[in-house]
């Protein structure tokens, strides 16, 4: 209770281009009460393509068969085209970019998550204009509160753990969990538990 007085996790999309300058631009950001985010969440942050809060979802995929290069060598090429592919994005005035590692074609693997969000984050670092954007990680891989806390820490504005949210409903409707609890009150639980 003491922490909740002084912390929080409350999350903002949006440009904070001067956070001392009070304009009515300044109140143009999307609020959330934590950085994991439910389905819903991120089907209504899709939904938004408005001026402020253009919206794209990048695939973080990489081949992994070749006759002539290594699979470490598509994985770096992989990572610079996507980092390319999100700066054009953000270059053309897209605010909040997704990058997903969901339904992927078949001859795609995924780039892992921190790899591919600590890359973006750091390239986009580089060429300044990091701030223009929010990273919203849609991740199969986050599972846990350490996978929630490092894909945070290494760059990213929000995480959508879908196949965990997946799992849970899972439980829920087969009656596997200890208690029963229908399924948007089990994936609430977790949420809590994450944050």
């Amino acid at each position: 209770i003491r922490e909740e007085l002084v912390m929080s996790l409350m999350t903002y999309l949006g440009i904070h281009d001067n956070i001392l300058a009070e304009e009515p631009s300044q109140a143009r950001l999307v609020k959330f009460r934590y950085p994991v985010l439910s389905n819903e969440d991120l089907g209504r942050l899709r939904t938004l393509n408005q001026d402020d809060f253009k919206c794209v979802t990048v695939q973080m995929g990489f081949p992994v068969l070749s006759d002539t290069l290594s699979a470490g060598k598509l994985l770096e090429m992989a990572l610079n085209e996507l980092c390319k592919k999100v700066e054009a994005f953000v270059r053309s005035g897209h605010k909040i970019i997704i990058l997903s590692d969901k339904d992927l074609p078949d001859e795609l693997s995924p780039i892992p998550a921190i790899l591919a969000v600590s890359a973006v984050n750091q390239h986009l670092s580089r060429i300044g204009i990091r701030t223009s954007c929010g990273l919203i990680l849609e991740t199969g891989e986050a599972r846990e509160v350490m996978h929630v806390a490092s894909l945070l820490g290494f760059g990213a504005t929000a995480i959508n753990p879908y196949l965990a949210f997946e799992t849970i409903a899972d439980l829920s409707r087969t009656h596997q969990l200890d208690k029963q609890v229908g399924v948007t009150e089990a994936i609430e639980h977790y949420i809590a538990a994450m944050n």
